[in-house]
């Protein structure tokens, strides 16, 4: 299946969000991600570690480069 064939929840799932990590927190893997990090992780994953405190966005300001 090719990306245009996918069904567009996929295509959201798949979607990153730069975060820079609060807190030490371990991925769906099991691996550790250090606190102070910056990355970008799925949607879903960023949400939550924002919404428990344990991330912030890290995505610039309209305007602004990162």
């Amino acid at each position: 299946m090719t990306d245009q064939n996918k069904p567009a929840g996929a295509a959201k799932e798949k979607k990153l969000v730069p975060v820079k990590l609060l807190r030490d927190v371990w991925d769906e893997d099991g691996e550790r991600l250090p606190k102070g990090g910056e990355l970008d992780l799925p949607l879903d994953f960023a949400k939550q570690l924002i919404e428990e405190g344990k991330a912030k966005r890290n995505d610039p300001l309209p305007g602004d480069s990162k």
